[in-house]
């Protein structure tokens, strides 16, 4: 290995180490580099997606953290198949829902009740943000996890059935100079 590739490699399993340390008890993480008593979702399933890289990468995961961090989405899923902000929060949509079923996916799990409520829900939702006329608070992020969960999904008619008109709305929406502009975060 290179001297590049080694210190690649010391990086990544410094960066492991600190995502299993600072694991809450309930499974999920939180914004401080920190074993913390708070949590949520949009962390953790950045960490856990995290983690499924430096495994593909060949740096060893504790299985164990995988199982409680599992648990942890799993346990913030609503009755109606959504996903929460956090395990017992009212707060769910579309992007927090797509995100768990994308990392669920990293962690091998892409079939089951958990899954199929979760797409259930995003249809139900996404077509209810339609028939009101809204938008995402977030696009960019939902995008990215919707095309995650549904290009992972074994029913390819997800992916078909989403991307198309994503695909129109993405290029009605481009700047002149390829970039996009959102009023919270520019261009």
């Amino acid at each position: 290995m290179s001297p590049r590739g080694e210190r690649m490699k010391t990086a990544l399993l410094a960066a492991v180490d600190l995502i299993e340390r600072t694991q809450g008890a309930q499974g999920g993480w939180f914004y401080k580099p920190e074993r913390q008593s708070e949590h949520e979702g949009s962390l953790t399933v950045c960490l856990v997606q995290a983690l499924r890289a430096a495994r593909e990468a060949g740096i060893k995961v504790d299985k164990e953290i995988i199982t409680r961090a599992d648990g942890y989405l799993e346990r913030s899923q609503a009755e109606d198949g959504s996903y929460a902000y956090q395990i017992g929060s009212p707060r769910t949509s579309v992007a927090l829902t797509a995100a768990a079923i994308s990392s669920l996916n990293a962690t091998g799990k892409y079939t089951g009740k958990a899954i199929a409520g979760g797409i259930d829900a995003i249809w139900r939702d996404l077509a209810e943000r339609e028939a009101e006329g809204g938008r995402s608070r977030f696009p960019y992020y939902e995008r990215l996890y919707l095309a995650q969960a549904f290009w992972q999904h074994q029913d390819e008619s997800h992916f078909e059935r989403w991307y198309e008109p994503e695909l129109k709305t993405m290029l009605r929406s481009q700047d002149q100079d390829g970039s996009w502009f959102d009023g919270r975060f520019g261009s």
